[in-house]
């Protein structure tokens, strides 16, 4: 407590924040893993069609299940983000991740694949609601922006990895990645604090200013950020349904909502899903 009162000036050297860009690298796994089941399906779908483990109409389920699944998972993730915490979120999200991905390589029968698919859905949705919270709270205001891409471009280098392997692994082989990238994530998460906002917002206040430090440097001084965070937390008062109406509110809400509309229905996850299988049939053509 004596650092806090008397820190030093902050420093902006690459060694005071190499933390945060640690951390922020291991819960960015937690997105590859993630872009990995999304990315899955395009190369192992036509390997599991040539030994005749799926038909044309159970290759679209195979393909599509992991929605579903993610619907769920994003659900239950609401409930652990703020209980359970960021970190521990992302942590247990190996569990459905391991268990759908052993289904996948372990049989060769549709029920466990589509079951194994719907598995890794939920898991899917149950990391995402944590990766970009975990960022978005370690982060430095300057910093914010830059590491809150690397949710994103986790998921796109996930999708990239599934692709490129599927190039020399079969579709047993791929499931093994699929299982290990996760269970790497949690690993070194295990490693990493929780957010300091959350750690305050629990009262655990000791443990926040740990963080802090551990995040921007043993010298840094954190006392006016450790101090932000705790005021915003005793000034929150809520927002109304009413307030929502407001221009200033709804205009920024509805062109979110109108981008997430448009990005989905774009048919992009169709795209991602089936991308060998719609090139083999435009090679044919």
């Amino acid at each position: 407590m004596e650092a806090l009162l008397n820190g030093s000036p902050k420093q902006k050297s690459f060694s005071t924040t190499r933390n945060l860009w640690i951390a922020t690298g291991c819960v960015c796994i937690g997105a590859i893993s993630v872009g990995f089941v999304l990315g899955y399906s395009s190369p192992a779908i036509p390997q599991l069609q040539k030994q005749a483990l799926l038909t044309d109409e159970q290759a679209s389920w195979f393909g599509s299940l992991i929605t579903i699944g993610a619907l769920f998972g994003s659900l239950i993730a609401g409930w652990t983000v703020d209980k359970l915490g960021r970190k521990i979120t992302a942590i247990i999200s190996v569990i459905p991740f391991i268990i759908g991905w052993w289904m996948i390589y372990a049989t060769n029968k549709v029920l466990y694949f589509y079951t194994g698919r719907f598995v890794t859905g939920l898991a899917t949705g149950h990391m995402l609601a944590a990766v970009p919270v975990y960022i978005a709270e370690v982060s430095t205001k300057d910093l914010r922006g830059m590491l809150g891409t690397g949710t994103q471009l986790g998921i796109t280098i996930g999708i990239l990895l599934a692709y490129s392997l599927g190039m020399v692994l079969d579709w047993r082989g791929l499931a093994i990645v699929g299982l290990l990238l996760p269970c790497l994530c949690a690993i070194c998460m295990y490693f990493m604090p929780e957010t300091p906002r959350y750690l305050i917002m629990k009262g655990k206040k000791p443990e926040a200013l740990k963080a802090l430090y551990f995040l921007r440097g043993k010298n840094a001084d954190v006392e006016d950020e450790f101090r932000d965070i705790a005021n915003s937390f005793d000034s929150s008062s809520g927002i109304s349904c009413s307030e929502m109406t407001k221009p200033e509110l709804f205009a920024p809400l509805k062109l979110s909502l109108l981008l997430m509309f448009f990005q989905q229905f774009s048919g992009i996850n169709v795209i991602m899903f089936y991308t060998v299988s719609i090139l083999q049939v435009l090679i044919l053509i």
